[in-house]
């Protein structure tokens, strides 16, 4: 069987499950093509290696390296442009290193061991920090003024956007309606986001199957539930709450990411689908999926299709807006850019 065989047979078994708005048109069909991969075990002299997040704006790549809590900066040729940080306290340093993103002249990384987010030049200098919102665990630029940090433990919502040059909270918006179990948590892998054209900021987390769409213009907020899945969720019987001394049940997640798609649309990677279809928590590479499924929704929440990278375990994804895509490769360190057309 083809590469091309393997990405139209998930494709069509994500599908199966429910009819997608675009489902059956040949104008929503998107291409995948993988135009290079970066870092690796084969890689003799890796700039990072362990990519954790990552982002990109025109040629410009930057990852979150967990490994030397370090922002590394290259092009699409693999170019090492600059490192950023390190692990310390003071300004230019980093402890326990988070999402990243790039504005139009700066760029935000989360500095989750202090709880601040900080902000970087586009030309890898220290610029302030951020320390108005508590247990930050997101931020995306609105513009060069205005930034919306995520975060479960501040009050007012989950998004709050804030004024760079003051340091301000101007509002707060943005409810998941979170489990009792989850509506606490500050992890780095909780809450994923991204700006949705001009007009709407998406985030989903890694606990819940949630998609919250906020529209950024009246600050009001819809959740929405992952559409039927063609397979049932696996469940662990091993979590504890140790505040309440108690055991619960809980799913393994199934969102693990959010990125525009070509289209516009929102698009959101689906985890821990194993290679008979079927889901479960293994973090074995091997028994995963050939490929990474993709769910498709459009900004009211409705299924609009699915497709597949045709690689397995990526993790995040990020695009410069320009059908260019770029991808972490959980478990490898590798990072993969694409080619997404219609």
């Amino acid at each position: 069987m083809s590469s091309t065989d393997t990405l139209i047979e998930w494709q069509n078994y994500l599908q199966s499950s429910a009819q997608g708005i675009w489902e059956d048109s040949s104008q929503h069909d998107i291409q995948t093509t993988r135009l290079h991969s970066f870092g690796g075990e084969e890689d003799l002299n890796p700039i990072f290696f362990d990519p954790i997040f990552i982002d990109v704006s025109g040629d410009t790549i930057v990852v979150a390296d967990r490994a030397n809590d370090t922002v590394v900066c290259f092009d699409s040729t693999g170019a090492l442009l600059w490192k950023y940080g390190g692990a310390g306290e003071g300004p230019g340093f980093l402890l326990g290193i988070g999402s990243l993103n790039i504005g139009d002249s700066l760029i935000s990384v989360i500095n989750s061991g202090f709880g601040y987010v900080d902000l970087i030049t586009r030309d890898g200098c220290f610029s302030r920090r951020l320390t108005s919102v508590n247990a930050p665990q997101n931020a995306v630029f609105l513009n060069n003024d205005v930034i919306a940090v995520f975060s479960k433990q501040h009050p007012g919502g989950d998004v709050h956007l804030v004024r760079i040059e003051s340091d301000s909270i101007t509002s707060s918006f943005g409810n998941g309606n979170w489990e009792s179990q989850y509506a606490s948590f500050r992890s780095i892998w909780d809450i994923w986001a991204t700006f949705i054209g001009s007009e709407y900021l998406v985030y989903v987390s890694q606990y819940e199957n949630k998609l919250i769409v906020c529209n950024t213009f009246d600050g009001t907020s819809s959740c929405y539930s992952a559409r039927n899945l063609p397979y049932t969720l696996t469940v662990t019987n091993n979590t504890v709450d140790h505040e309440t001394r108690s055991i619960y049940s809980s799913y393994y997640p199934v969102f693990s990411a959010v990125f525009q798609g070509p289209q516009g649309e929102i698009c959101v990677v689906l985890n821990n689908i194993m290679s008979d279809g079927r889901m479960s928590g293994s973090t074995d590479v091997q028994s995963q999926a050939p490929v990474t499924c993709v769910d498709r929704y459009s900004p009211s929440g409705e299924y609009l299709a699915s497709f597949c990278f045709p690689d397995s375990g990526i993790g995040k994804v990020a695009t410069n807006g320009n059908g260019y895509y770029v991808a972490t490769q959980r478990y490898t360190g590798l990072v993969f850019g694409y080619r997404l057309e219609i």
